[in-house]
């Protein structure tokens, strides 16, 4: 074998090295990225979930104390639940 051969052999086996290195750093790196984005959609979905039940809250709580306040007039109590 002469030494140019040795040498092309070499560099092809590196070249394919790198390449197969290459190959499986892109499909970890696609794989984590989904998995990223998986994640960022259930925190999104999950904070707009306890948004809304803080809204819900502060809604209830706004209705609690206004019939509070006009529990002991009938009229006033009436005009609100109209």
């Amino acid at each position: 074998m002469s030494i140019h051969s040795k040498l092309a052999s070499g560099f092809s086996l590196i070249i394919i090295f790198v390449l197969i290195q290459a190959a499986i750093t892109f499909f970890y790196i696609s794989k984590s990225n989904k998995l990223v984005d998986q994640a960022i959609d259930t925190s999104f979905a999950q904070s707009q979930f306890i948004s809304q039940l803080a809204i819900d809250g502060q809604k209830l709580r706004r209705y609690e104390k206004e019939y509070f306040i006009y529990v002991n007039n009938d009229r006033k109590r009436e005009k609100y639940f109209n």
